[in-house]
């Protein structure tokens, strides 16, 4: 018998974020704009509250690509918005064409290139 008052998981789970109603206060978007010859699992992906990038398989969004470091960037969010921080990898990570230097706070439609793929950003 099945009780009543087992809670079923969220039917929305984030990536990098954990079930509390404090985490639900902004969400973002990463829309996949062009993945060249690159296979992702996804065309978007919800952001949460830390979210990793890179060729290794533990990262919330994985880019195999050869041009991609295993640990290779991140997106944080805070109150201000989200960060992007590129990881001090190897090929860079741009944002709107021009090598990411520091982290920053993204805004609504910049462009994130990681390799051959090309992230839209919406949030």
């Amino acid at each position: 018998m099945v009780s009543k008052d087992l809670k079923m998981p969220s039917q929305h789970a984030l990536l990098g974020q954990k079930d509390n109603s404090a985490s639900h206060y902004y969400q973002g978007k990463l829309v996949v704009v062009d993945s060249g010859p690159i296979k992702l699992t996804q065309t978007s992906y919800v952001l949460g509250e830390i979210i990793s990038i890179g060729r290794n398989e533990h990262n919330d969004i994985i880019v195999d690509d050869a041009f991609v470091s295993y640990e290779h960037a991140s997106i944080n969010r805070n109150k201000q918005g989200f960060w992007l921080t590129d990881l001090n990898s190897t090929n860079k990570t741009y944002l709107n064409n021009q090598p990411l230097i520091e982290g920053i706070l993204l805004k609504n439609g910049d462009l994130i290139k990681i390799g051959a793929v090309t992230f839209s950003f919406e949030g």
